[in-house]
């Protein structure tokens, strides 16, 4: 959904990000057809909004944000609640994280068990 959105290049360029990706679980939940109308031509502009969403120009750590409560910027430039201080464990929004500390370069990925909603 990276490529589709055109931001591969734009998160390449960040000089540090967070990506919390959603799983392929968090996909199945959504309604049918969601996914394949976002990926359409006319809808590029709603995937992009959706996938900035997800990405922190800032790296945060399992480590970094443990024990915290606290909003974060994102991408999009919309507020993203981030609760590591749930002793259920890390929830982002209305997500939990599944998989933690994932490097991918200049980002680290965070694997969630739900699609954010900007």
């Amino acid at each position: 959904m990276l490529a589709q959105s055109g931001l591969v290049e734009t998160v390449r360029s960040l000089k540090a990000c967070t990506v919390y990706v959603p799983g392929n679980s968090a996909f199945s939940r959504l309604p049918a057809g969601v996914v394949d109308n976002l990926l359409k031509p006319e809808h590029k502009e709603e995937l992009v909004k959706l996938i900035r969403y997800h990405i922190i120009p800032a790296r945060w750590t399992e480590v970094s944000m443990d024990g915290n409560d606290f909003r974060m910027a994102t991408l999009g430039g919309q507020p993203l609640h981030i609760d590591a201080d749930d002793p259920g464990g890390i929830k982002i929004d209305s997500a939990k994280i599944l998989r933690l500390d994932i490097s991918a370069g200049n980002c680290v990925i965070h694997e969630l068990n739900r699609v954010l909603s900007p």
